[in-house]
């Protein structure tokens, strides 16, 4: 079973992807200043047994912008 944790901030989303059997992250990342005109998104995540990450800078006017950025 896989479980997403998200805890949203007044200006930031923080999220994980766990598996629960194996008893890892499969994903993380962290969406901050949003609604300041230059969000950054920061993602990591592990896909057979390689890590990997992404950082990009962009404008994310609210928190509903926010969590459609992260799903895409």
């Amino acid at each position: 079973m896989n479980i997403l944790v998200i805890n949203c901030g007044s200006s930031s989303i923080k999220f994980q992807l766990l598996d629960m059997a194996a008893e890892i992250a499969l994903a993380s990342g962290l969406l901050e200043r949003i609604g300041e005109g230059s969000g950054r998104l920061s993602l990591h995540w592990t896909e057979s047994g390689i890590q990997d990450a992404r950082q990009s800078d962009e404008d994310v006017a609210n928190h509903a912008t926010g969590m459609a950025r992260i799903f895409l």
